[in-house]
């Protein structure tokens, strides 16, 4: 690199990818190859969305030669809770299970063929109980509790109740002109990733309590959620977590209920423990992106400027807690990036008997963005308006702001608008596509977004230990987990170019709660912006101590010298130089401190004293359009993606192979979303229980897919970037969506589009009269809900 190069930018070959395309990575499963030590784990549970225990006899199952423990809900200490966020699981249930995630017996074998005969000779006696899986009658008044040890109040299944309102939905409603409203419906989603959940336990014979082995995004965050459970203190409970093998936010809460198992079983023995799911748990028991039923009402004005909207969302909770940040995210990010004088938008989570719902790529975003986007279109044809102007019109100016008061900046402007005109080029929006087949309809479609980088909460932080070493390299050692987006190659571009190592000097340590220090999870497109600031901050004040033992050294002022590819020489006089080896050396002697601890604060955000959610919520968005190229069918319902062009707005690009690598598999999980994917439940458990039942996009589902980076350098991210881990899924559904309307004239309302779905639509249009079709034919779902 020469002195004018930058390491920011740069397209460099991930570290971890050579190991894992030839099979050498190991993952956690890896780790147990070999060892002949480690008992195997397996839960009973009932398939019963709700039941009421009568007994649980273990008997035969204790006498199967090989195994050692077998534990109920009597054989534990209490019955404190376990869970990621909130502690609201049993570790074993004891009365009542009230959905079929809840174990009721644990077994610890030497052989997994032990474990698997006991678990299965577990006799449980029980009376199967009413259940619910609607959220909307559980919303109704005198409905059942889920959560009976909540106690009686306004509404009892509500989990989480968040409001946005902003402006007079009166004044608005005397400047409407056109208004409409629709409905929309999303489904339960699997993660579906390639790694089975798995987590392995083991005794610490030095510092006691437990150390854990487990693919997970938070590994402070894991010892939390284990702690009460465990009865140990979070110090004597480390978490390492491998690669991962396919995270998508599932990861957060399916790492602590195999932990939980585990834990237990190697307290409990003094032995080694692992639990691993099988696909059919997974499946059936780890968390899902939640349902959603959601609401628009949407007015605009003569000149096509939107006046005022009401949004309402109901989110299928389930029977946990998890995750439910979804209602709040998806509340602040209900107005996209538009400008709306007026709203009024209430999201609630709502609890149900079944798997429970949590954190899945975008938290709560998806769907209120295919909601969103959906009326956007609607909107625009319903006043004659081309969807890209009609969106052009209504979008955040430079001192505009956003429904939750936060205010935009001259980039947030200006790269909204660069994402949608490079896609409108792109798609050659206005050129006529061929429909020569008279059965293949072909349309285009585009959806927006925005999207907040980090928790949007106070006590986000990034965190990070430093320490050079005396060959002149730089360790770096933070919290954060390599899930396959490339966070230890950036963080590796951040840390070289802040402190002028060569990047092949740089050494990223992760995902270890005793090595690197508590900085929250890798989620929320939070990891680069929040660790690569701890990074610079950090290298800031360590270069800063290296570089007065340096001048020491060259009998040179410290503000003259530099550090660039792990040489430290005076601008001034180019000459004077010495290697960051040797100075290294001369301050370990010299009794200056070689280590560092790297911090870095968003701005403090201020809760609205009046809880309408109105003040600054995030240090930076990015942006994006997503633009699409559909053929539907008309034979068959089967609607073909033929090109995806997305367009994002990540502020500064620190390494764009990754960053392509995100968004192209944003999109990738978009498609499969608005057209496959799916879980169904039949009497409260989920149907599908392998990759076979459940559809995921393969390659030939997939076009070759268009990444357009966009950079408009955030204020506040390291070297100007910005979070793109999320944002990049939330524009494809409605954009598909947007395409079949433009190609058949069919404005569809449910997610997935699948060939069934699409022929009862195009059936129910052929009946329809000439007024119902325009300006485009509305297909009813299938049951109404609000009502």
């Amino acid at each position: 690199m020469t002195l004018n190069e930058s390491y920011i930018g740069q397209r460099y070959i991930r570290p971890d990818s050579i190991s894992k395309v030839t099979g050498y990575a190991k993952f956690t499963a890896d780790l147990l190859v070999g060892r002949t030590d480690v008992l195997v784990a397996k839960v009973r549970r009932i398939d019963c969305a709700r039941a009421r225990i009568k007994s649980i006899d273990t008997g035969e199952a204790k006498k199967v030669p090989g195994v050692v423990a077998v534990l109920t809900a009597g054989d534990l200490k209490d019955g404190s809770g376990y869970g990621y966020i909130l502690k609201d699981k049993p570790v074993l249930a004891k009365d009542e299970i009230i959905c079929d995630c809840d174990p009721v017996a644990f077994v610890a074998a030497e052989t997994e063929k032990a474990a698997y005969r006991a678990v299965n000779l577990i006799k449980v006696e029980y009376d199967a109980l009413p259940f619910e899986t609607d959220p909307f009658k559980n919303m109704l008044p005198g409905a059942e509790q889920v959560r009976k040890e909540y106690g009686s109040h306004h509404c009892g299944n509500v989990s989480n109740d968040v409001r946005v309102a902003k402006g007079g939905m009166e004044e608005a409603a005397s400047k409407t002109v056109i208004e409409i409203t629709a409905d929309f419906r999303t489904p339960m989603v699997e993660h579906a990733a390639l790694e089975r959940d798995i987590a392995f336990a083991e005794p610490d014979a030095v510092n006691g309590g437990l150390t854990f082995y487990c693919p997970v995004q938070n590994v402070h965050g894991m010892r939390e959620g284990l702690c009460e459970a465990l009865h140990l203190p979070v110090s004597r409970i480390r978490v390492v977590s491998p690669l991962v093998g396919g995270g998508f936010g599932g990861k957060e809460c399916s790492s602590v209920d195999c932990g939980v198992v585990a834990g237990i079983l190697a307290l409990c023995t003094g032995r080694a423990v692992v639990y691993e799911m099988t696909r059919e748990e997974m499946f059936r028991y780890t968390s899902k992106r939640h349902r959603s039923y959601i609401k628009y009402k949407i007015g605009v004005d003569t000149h096509g400027c939107m006046t005022g909207m009401w949004s309402e969302a109901i989110f299928d909770k389930g029977a946990y807690k998890s995750v439910d940040v979804i209602p709040h995210r998806s509340a602040l990010l209900s107005g996209g990036p538009y400008v709306i004088p007026a709203v009024d938008v209430r999201n609630r989570s709502i609890y149900t008997n079944h798997v429970y719902g949590g954190a899945f790529r975008g938290l709560g975003a998806p769907q209120q963005y295919y909601a969103l986007e959906c009326a956007m279109d609607d909107m625009a044809r319903t006043i004659g308006m081309d969807p890209i102007e009609f969106r052009l019109k209504n979008l955040i100016k430079e001192g505009s702001e956003t429904i939750f008061s936060q205010q935009m900046s001259k980039n947030d402007a200006a790269g909204i608008r660069e994402c949608i005109e490079k896609v409108r080029q792109e798609l050659e929006w206005d050129k006529p596509l061929d429909c020569s087949d008279p059965y293949k309809k072909r349309g285009r479609g585009i959806a927006c977004y925005m999207y907040g980088t980090g928790s949007s909460f106070p006590k986000d932080a990034g965190h990070v230990y430093l320490e050079l070493n005396l060959d002149g390299s730089l360790n770096v050692n933070l919290a954060q987990n390599e899930m396959g987006q490339g966070l230890i190659t950036a963080m590796s571009q951040i840390a070289a170019q802040a402190m002028g190592v060569s990047i092949e000097h740089v050494n990223v340590g992760i995902s270890d709660s005793m090595c690197g220090p508590e900085a929250g999870p890798t989620s929320a497109s939070r990891a680069t912006v929040f660790q690569g600031n701890a990074i610079i901050a950090g290298c800031r004040s360590l270069k800063k101590r290296i570089l007065d033992v340096a001048a020491d050294m060259l009998k040179a002022d410290a503000h003259e010298l530099t550090i660039k590819n792990s040489e430290i020489f005076s601008e001034k006089e180019p000459d004077k130089r010495v290697t960051l080896k040797s100075a290294a050396a001369r301050a370990r002697v010299s009794q200056v401190s070689l280590a560092q601890v790297g911090n870095w604060y968003p701005p403090m955000t201020e809760k609205d004293p009046e809880n309408l959610n109105q003040t600054t919520r995030w240090t930076t968005f990015a942006y994006g359009a997503h633009g699409v190229i559909v053929e539907v069918d008309t034979r068959n319902g089967m609607i073909t993606v033929c090109r995806s062009v997305q367009a994002t707005d990540v502020g500064k690009a620190i390494n764009p192979d990754t960053v392509e690598g995100q968004m192209d598999g944003g999109a990738a999980q978009a498609i499969g979303w608005a057209l496959m994917e799916e879980c169904f439940l039949r009497h409260g458990l989920v149907k599908e229980t392998s990759l076979h039942e459940y559809l995921i996009p393969t390659a030939l589902d997939v076009p070759s897919l268009e990444s357009i980076i966009v950079e408009s350098e955030s204020e506040s991210g390291p070297f100007g970037a910005k979070g793109v881990g999320e944002p990049t899924i939330l524009g494809g559904a409605p954009a598909i969506r947007n395409a079949v309307l433009d190609a058949t004239g069919l404005a569809m309302y449910e997610i997935p589009m699948t060939p069934v779905r699409v022929m009862e639509a195009l059936e129910r249009a052929e009946k329809a009269s000439a007024a119902e079709k325009k300006p485009f034919f509305r297909v009813p779902l299938q049951c109404g809900f609000w009502d």
